[in-house]
């Protein structure tokens, strides 16, 4: 309780209004310490240690069908769903590697506990 009024995490706002307070209260305690505590030239030195520039270099002309090939790759995806035990009353259609088409029912949620 702060001067009469009850803080408290439970809105959504909250957590982002403190968490400006506290960068408000950095800036005003320390206002020449760096973002983060370090400088940029520190940061270009981290990054340079972990990332290759030369790696993205592009060496040949990229074509439009490895671009599609690769557009087709990213668009594979894979659906992992969770359920309790009996929960869920599956297809008597689905087995292991059968391939689903979008909108295809898989099974019926049973009555929710």
């Amino acid at each position: 309780m702060l001067g009469g009024v009850v803080l408290s995490a439970r809105a959504a706002g909250r957590p982002f209004v403190l968490a400006l307070v506290m960068g408000a209260l950095r800036l005003f305690l320390a206002p020449r310490v760096p973002f983060l505590g370090s400088r940029a030239d520190d940061w270009r030195r981290r990054r340079d240690r972990v990332f290759r520039p030369d790696a993205d270099a592009v060496t040949t002309s990229i074509s439009w069908r490895s671009s599609l090939v690769v557009a087709a790759g990213l668009c594979v995806v894979t659906v992992i769903l969770l359920f309790p035990p009996r929960a869920v009353e599956w297809q008597a259609s689905l087995a292991a590697g059968r391939v689903l088409r979008m909108g295809e029912r898989i099974g019926t949620l049973r009555a929710w506990p």
